[in-house]
């Protein structure tokens, strides 16, 4: 059941180095993130293993010189959807990000 539309979340503790995202409010299970900086630079965010469902984003996205990201959720229904944001918001503590 969804309370709201399906947004990008970044968890709490996070920093220029290290963090993890969440998706939320998904149509269907999260089955990948990928991304794609304003460079044409792409990759993967590998599952985290951790109980929170979470995906780390690579050191190389936060320290990314690139203007905007555009990350894409793939979930399981077959469906994605996307967002684009600045390396600097993956290292925004409670950050939201609205997916379309």
């Amino acid at each position: 059941m969804s309370d709201g539309p399906t947004t990008l979340s970044v968890g709490p503790g996070v920093n220029a180095y290290w963090s993890r995202v969440q998706v939320r409010n998904p149509p269907g299970a999260v089955t990948s993130i990928t991304w794609r900086d304003s460079q044409g630079t792409s990759g993967a965010f590998p599952y985290a293993s951790d109980p929170e469902n979470t995906f780390e984003v690579p050191q190389s996205v936060l320290q990314s010189t690139a203007t905007t990201i555009t990350i894409t959720a793939r979930f399981s229904d077959g469906g994605s959807q996307t967002v684009d944001v600045a390396p600097a918001q993956l290292a925004t503590e409670n950050g939201l990000y609205t997916m379309k």
